[in-house]
């Protein structure tokens, strides 16, 4: 009995440090082309100074909002509500999320199928900007009667507004922050051919099982930490950051999705899935202040790269932050330990709301 009771406390243990503490309101918002989306939001700390643009986040490629989140009170998220910010967590289509719609019914978002029907991973990242970034910001406004919003995004959770604000006229965005967010990938690099690798498998794929295969694996005790420094640098993420990132932070992708990133490999231009928008010659449209954070490790939005989007913006009001040890931060900074190592609170959050604070009153 005993050692039963050990075992079960154990477990207890194990499954309360890897879960993610803060949790917010969850709505189930609708796309206009019929997709439903899980939004997540914080509100602002009650004796903070309250700001006037609701804030967005959005996650990238492979990710789920809970990643945003996984630092607790060192999350970007908490930050942001502290500083006196009304936060809004994203998820974009094919995310599983639970809440109240816009009539206060329980509901779910339309998850990602494999074989049959609407939910059959069909919909490409020109979908995410087109249709799920119009949907949240629409939302957003609606419901705290701001007249624009700032959007935070990281990887191509910034890429979408590149292609929305750049090629579709969006125009309800005070601020922009974009963290790790490449819009072109002209250097395959021994990391980036994975991508251009999977191309002839997606073809057959019904969807692209990152989420499934990181989960699994977060349950298990083989050390996938390898596999995962792709995506890190790992002197930034401890094991149980890597333990909640696999669990809770990655998703199944579209293979449409993950083809047009990889036929944008070795190319100056990111383009739209027909080919017919370049999307990144686009960014001379994008007028409002921009800040771009890079970090000095960062395989999939490099510090090179995030300077041609700096350079090919055209904002008057634009500012690089790159996450370094050269430029007085704690260690150089990979791509997902941006938003989810340990050591943001110090070295990347303060920049981020420094900068939005002197725009937003």
């Amino acid at each position: 009995m005993k050692k039963i009771n050990i075992i079960l406390l154990g477990l207890m243990l194990f499954f309360s440090c890897s879960s993610i503490k803060i949790k917010g309101e969850n709505r189930i918002i609708e796309t206009k082309d019929g997709w439903k989306i899980g939004i997540e939001k914080f509100e602002a700390f009650p004796n903070s100074p309250k700001k006037k643009n609701p804030v967005i986040l959005c996650h990238g490629l492979m990710g789920t909002k809970e990643y945003f989140k996984q630092n607790d009170e060192e999350s970007i998220v908490y930050q942001l509500t502290k500083e006196g910010y009304e936060v809004y967590v994203l998820d974009l289509r094919g995310r599983k999320s639970d809440g109240l719609n816009e009539k206060g019914k329980e509901d779910s978002s339309t998850t990602s199928g494999y074989w049959f029907g609407k939910t059959y991973n069909d919909y490409s990242f020109d979908d995410y900007a087109r249709y799920d970034v119009d949907a949240a910001i629409t939302y957003v406004l609606a419901t705290t009667k701001a007249e624009k919003v700032n959007w935070i995004g990281h990887s191509m959770g910034g890429m979408v507004i590149y292609a929305r604000a750049g090629s579709m006229g969006e125009n309800r965005i005070a601020n922009l922050i974009t963290i790790g967010s490449p819009f072109s990938f002209p250097f395959k690099s021994k990391k980036l051919n994975l991508l251009s690798s999977l191309e002839p498998s997606l073809k057959v794929l019904p969807t692209v099982p990152v989420g499934s295969l990181a989960e699994f694996a977060s349950w298990t005790p083989f050390d996938y930490y390898y596999a995962m420094s792709l995506y890190y640098y790992p002197e930034n993420m401890d094991k149980e950051q890597i333990r909640r990132l696999t669990r809770f932070g990655a998703n199944n992708e579209s293979p449409k999705v993950f083809k047009q990133f990889a036929n944008g490999m070795g190319k100056w231009n990111f383009e739209s899935e027909d080919g017919n928008i370049k999307y990144t010659d686009n960014l001379t449209n994008i007028t409002m202040p921009v800040l771009l954070v890079a970090g000095r490790r960062d395989h999939l939005g490099s510090p090179y790269i995030i300077r041609h989007v700096y350079e090919k913006l055209g904002s008057k009001d634009k500012t690089i932050m790159m996450i370094s040890r050269a430029d007085g931060h704690s260690e150089d900074y990979g791509h997902v330990d941006l938003v989810a190592g340990k050591g943001i609170v110090k070295d990347v959050i303060p920049g981020i709301v420094s900068w939005m604070n002197e725009r937003t009153k």
